[in-house]
């Protein structure tokens, strides 16, 4: 692929001159400095730097309106961990005094037949579902700072990963509760789906969760040792785990 010449190569070269204008030509000082240029332009052009290519934007956001809730007909509304969790304020959740010292996860499902979310609900397992809870938030601890913890962490990341899924956690689930949510393109007018949305609130006790999360990592094994960046950047992590965790 040939690449466009960068603008100084298309100065033009200075008329040829003959021997006896050579020495007192007005260019004479310049000509080294553009036949310079003339050769680094008439090269093999450099190879461009490739770089991650960003992903497009995500597309805009559905208007959603919640057309029907759990306790509706009682005259209840809806709870205030439910309005954060759909407004993306998760760590509102974890803020607010009723969960003060613990550690919150939402379980969540959606679809158009109620039966079956009910039974999803119904058959929500503390032993199978919260370990991979635990872990999806671990995970993203642990990639909010580098692209690549492979890399950061070596073998440690993923080994650390699957003994999460392999434990079991002290875990309460607080509350199951459903919403009926109507959504609209992006004019606001034209209706796109229904769908019922289910959710479980999940909570741990934070020295509960914290002392199982530091025993795991410490029993962790790798098969090959890490290097010494990514022992010193295990360490680090190991020392403010918790920190935006």
């Amino acid at each position: 692929m040939n690449l466009p010449s960068p603008p100084f190569c298309r100065l033009k070269a200075p008329k040829a001159l003959g021997r006896s204008d050579f020495s007192l030509h007005p260019l004479f000082p310049v000509i080294p400095f553009v036949l310079f240029f003339l050769a680094g332009c008439s090269g093999t052009p450099k190879q461009p730097i490739i770089r991650p290519v960003e992903p497009p934007p995500p597309p805009a956001a559905e208007v959603q309106h919640i057309i029907d809730y759990q306790g509706k007909e009682e005259g209840e509304t809806v709870p205030r961990w439910i309005e954060l969790y759909l407004a993306g304020r998760r760590s509102d959740i974890e803020a607010s005094p009723e969960f003060y010292n613990k550690y919150v996860f939402v379980a969540s499902n959606e679809g158009s037949r109620f039966e079956i979310l009910s039974l999803w609900a119904r058959e929500f397992s503390g032993r199978r579902d919260v370990p991979r809870l635990v872990a999806s938030r671990t995970e993203d601890r642990m990639t909010g700072k580098t692209l690549y913890p492979d890399d950061e962490y070596g073998e440690f990341f993923e080994r650390f990963i699957k003994d999460i899924f392999n434990s079991v956690f002290e875990a309460s689930v607080d509350s199951v509760y459903w919403i009926r949510q109507r959504s609209y393109e992006e004019d606001g007018v034209t209706v796109d789906q229904e769908r019922y949305r289910f959710f479980i609130l999940i909570t741990i006790d934070k020295p509960v969760l914290e002392r199982e999360l530091f025993r795991i990592m410490n029993m962790v094994k790798t098969i090959v040792p890490p290097t010494r960046d990514q022992a010193a950047a295990i360490n680090h992590l190991k020392e403010n785990f918790f920190t935006g965790f």
